[in-house]
């Protein structure tokens, strides 16, 4: 398939490259989805700053404003893996993953 100084590469080194490739695709796009996610929790944020402040100043725990928002970013993340899942499921014959594999779905949750 390829060719370098008149010879093939052998079968090894194309799975390689493969390989190589398809990690750093999957790398970029776990980058752009944790910039993605920071960037939805810190418009959340900046949305509710006053709310915090008022909070603040009638005298919330610093702890108790941090848990709101900590409970606010694991229900969005949560909302946000189920739909990830499902989508898994429907998307995952155009793939040749097998349809209701755990280990796949299991690791598209987590990573997610």
């Amino acid at each position: 398939m390829f060719e370098r100084s008149g010879s093939r590469y052998s079968d090894l080194e194309e799975e390689r490259l493969f390989v190589t490739l398809t990690s750093g695709f999957g790398v970029a796009a776990l980058v752009l989805a944790s910039l993605g996610i920071y960037g939805v929790m810190a418009d959340s944020v900046a949305q509710r700053t006053s709310a915090i402040g008022v909070r603040l100043a009638l005298g919330a725990n610093p702890r108790q404003v941090l848990a709101m928002v900590l409970r606010e970013a694991s229900w969005l993340s949560a909302v946000r893996a189920a739909a990830g899942a499902g989508a898994s499921l429907l998307l995952s014959r155009l793939f040749g993953v097998a349809p209701y594999d755990p280990a796949t779905l299991w690791g598209a949750v987590v990573l997610y």
